[in-house]
Protein backbone atom coordinates (compact mmCIF):
# COMPACT_ATOMS: atom_id res chain seq x y z
CA UNK A 1 0.00 0.00 0.00
CA UNK A 2 2.91 2.36 0.72
CA UNK A 3 4.06 2.07 -2.93
CA UNK A 4 0.67 3.19 -4.25
CA UNK A 5 0.82 6.22 -1.95
CA UNK A 6 4.33 7.03 -3.19
CA UNK A 7 3.18 6.90 -6.84
CA UNK A 8 0.26 9.16 -5.97
CA UNK A 9 2.63 11.61 -4.27
CA UNK A 10 4.97 11.56 -7.29
CA UNK A 11 2.10 12.30 -9.68
CA UNK A 12 0.84 15.13 -7.47
CA UNK A 13 4.31 16.68 -7.31
CA UNK A 14 4.80 16.26 -11.05
CA UNK A 15 1.46 17.95 -11.71
CA UNK A 16 2.45 20.86 -9.43
CA UNK A 17 5.77 21.26 -11.25
CA UNK A 18 4.00 21.19 -14.62
CA UNK A 19 1.46 23.77 -13.45
CA UNK A 20 4.21 26.06 -12.18
CA UNK A 21 6.03 25.69 -15.48
CA UNK A 22 2.81 26.54 -17.34
CA UNK A 23 2.60 29.73 -15.27
CA UNK A 24 6.13 30.58 -16.37
CA UNK A 25 5.14 29.90 -19.98
CA UNK A 26 2.41 32.53 -19.70
CA UNK A 27 4.68 35.22 -18.25
CA UNK A 28 6.47 37.29 -20.91
CA UNK A 29 10.22 37.88 -20.67
CA UNK A 30 11.53 41.34 -21.53
CA UNK A 31 14.78 41.34 -23.50
CA UNK A 32 17.33 44.10 -24.04
CA UNK A 33 16.02 44.55 -27.58
CA UNK A 34 12.74 45.79 -26.08
CA UNK A 35 10.98 42.61 -27.14
CA UNK A 36 8.65 40.99 -24.64
CA UNK A 37 8.42 37.29 -25.55
CA UNK A 38 6.64 34.27 -24.16
CA UNK A 39 8.68 31.18 -23.24
CA UNK A 40 7.43 29.27 -26.30
CA UNK A 41 8.61 32.06 -28.58
CA UNK A 42 11.99 32.16 -26.82
CA UNK A 43 12.28 28.37 -27.19
CA UNK A 44 11.64 28.74 -30.92
CA UNK A 45 14.34 31.41 -31.17
CA UNK A 46 16.74 29.13 -29.27
CA UNK A 47 16.08 26.21 -31.61
CA UNK A 48 16.43 28.34 -34.75
CA UNK A 49 19.54 30.09 -33.44
CA UNK A 50 21.20 26.82 -32.47
CA UNK A 51 20.74 25.38 -35.96
CA UNK A 52 19.66 27.91 -38.63
CA UNK A 53 18.03 26.53 -41.74
CA UNK A 54 15.44 24.35 -40.03
CA UNK A 55 11.94 24.17 -41.46
CA UNK A 56 8.75 24.56 -39.41
CA UNK A 57 8.19 20.79 -39.12
CA UNK A 58 11.66 20.29 -37.66
CA UNK A 59 11.13 23.19 -35.29
CA UNK A 60 7.79 21.72 -34.16
CA UNK A 61 9.47 18.39 -33.43
CA UNK A 62 12.19 20.06 -31.35
CA UNK A 63 9.64 22.11 -29.40
CA UNK A 64 7.41 19.08 -28.85
CA UNK A 65 4.41 20.73 -30.50
CA UNK A 66 2.45 20.24 -33.71
CA UNK A 67 3.33 22.02 -36.94
CA UNK A 68 0.01 23.86 -36.55
CA UNK A 69 1.24 25.26 -33.22
CA UNK A 70 4.76 26.08 -34.41
CA UNK A 71 3.66 27.88 -37.59
CA UNK A 72 1.88 30.82 -35.87
CA UNK A 73 4.80 31.20 -33.46
CA UNK A 74 7.16 31.57 -36.42
CA UNK A 75 4.76 33.98 -38.13
CA UNK A 76 4.60 36.19 -35.00
CA UNK A 77 8.39 36.15 -34.66
CA UNK A 78 8.79 37.04 -38.35
CA UNK A 79 6.30 39.92 -38.07
CA UNK A 80 8.24 41.24 -35.07
CA UNK A 81 11.48 41.18 -37.06
CA UNK A 82 13.14 38.37 -35.08
CA UNK A 83 13.01 35.56 -37.67
CA UNK A 84 13.50 35.46 -41.44
CA UNK A 85 11.64 32.92 -43.55
CA UNK A 86 13.23 32.00 -46.87
CA UNK A 87 12.75 29.41 -49.61
CA UNK A 88 14.99 26.37 -49.78
CA UNK A 89 16.95 26.61 -53.04
CA UNK A 90 16.74 22.82 -53.51
CA UNK A 91 13.01 22.60 -52.79
CA UNK A 92 11.03 25.73 -53.63
CA UNK A 93 8.05 24.58 -51.51
CA UNK A 94 10.08 24.32 -48.32
CA UNK A 95 10.43 27.39 -46.10
CA UNK A 96 13.53 27.58 -43.92
CA UNK A 97 14.14 29.72 -40.86
CA UNK A 98 16.96 31.91 -39.60
CA UNK A 99 17.28 34.66 -37.00
CA UNK A 100 17.54 38.33 -37.85
CA UNK A 101 20.13 40.51 -36.11
CA UNK A 102 17.53 41.33 -33.44
CA UNK A 103 16.65 37.65 -33.14
CA UNK A 104 20.35 36.85 -32.68
CA UNK A 105 20.49 39.41 -29.88
CA UNK A 106 17.56 37.74 -28.09
CA UNK A 107 19.18 34.33 -28.69
CA UNK A 108 22.48 35.40 -27.09
CA UNK A 109 20.79 37.14 -24.17
CA UNK A 110 18.74 34.00 -23.47
CA UNK A 111 21.87 31.85 -23.77
CA UNK A 112 23.29 33.82 -20.83
CA UNK A 113 20.12 33.12 -18.83
CA UNK A 114 20.43 29.41 -19.65
CA UNK A 115 24.07 29.38 -18.55
CA UNK A 116 22.97 30.84 -15.20
CA UNK A 117 20.28 28.17 -14.88
CA UNK A 118 22.71 25.35 -15.70
CA UNK A 119 25.17 26.80 -13.17
CA UNK A 120 22.45 26.90 -10.49
CA UNK A 121 21.53 23.27 -11.27
CA UNK A 122 25.18 22.27 -11.15
CA UNK A 123 25.73 24.00 -7.82
CA UNK A 124 22.63 22.36 -6.36
CA UNK A 125 23.41 18.84 -7.59
CA UNK A 126 27.19 18.71 -8.05
CA UNK A 127 27.63 16.59 -4.92
CA UNK A 128 24.98 14.08 -5.96
CA UNK A 129 25.88 10.62 -7.14
CA UNK A 130 26.02 10.61 -10.98
CA UNK A 131 23.75 7.55 -10.93
CA UNK A 132 21.11 9.62 -9.15
CA UNK A 133 21.26 12.25 -11.88
CA UNK A 134 20.97 9.55 -14.56
CA UNK A 135 17.95 8.20 -12.68
CA UNK A 136 16.33 11.65 -12.70
CA UNK A 137 17.01 12.01 -16.42
CA UNK A 138 15.58 8.55 -17.10
CA UNK A 139 12.57 9.33 -14.93
CA UNK A 140 11.77 12.43 -16.98
CA UNK A 141 12.16 10.50 -20.25
CA UNK A 142 9.79 7.82 -18.93
CA UNK A 143 7.28 10.48 -17.79
CA UNK A 144 7.36 12.08 -21.23
CA UNK A 145 6.67 8.71 -22.87
CA UNK A 146 3.88 7.96 -20.41
CA UNK A 147 2.25 11.33 -21.08
CA UNK A 148 2.53 10.82 -24.85
CA UNK A 149 0.90 7.37 -24.55
CA UNK A 150 -1.87 8.77 -22.35
CA UNK A 151 -2.44 11.68 -24.73
CA UNK A 152 -2.63 9.33 -27.74
CA UNK A 153 -5.13 7.17 -25.87
CA UNK A 154 -7.30 10.19 -25.04
CA UNK A 155 -7.25 11.38 -28.67
CA UNK A 156 -8.29 7.95 -29.97
CA UNK A 157 -11.45 7.81 -27.81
Amino acid sequence: METRSTYTDILKLFRRVVNKYRSLEKAPILFGTGDSLFRQEVSAIQAIGADPGRNVSELAHILGVTKGTASPIVTRLAKRGLVNKYKNLDNNKEVLLELTVRGESVYHENELLLIKLRQALFERYEKENPEYLEFLKDFLVQMEELIEEHYAELRSQ
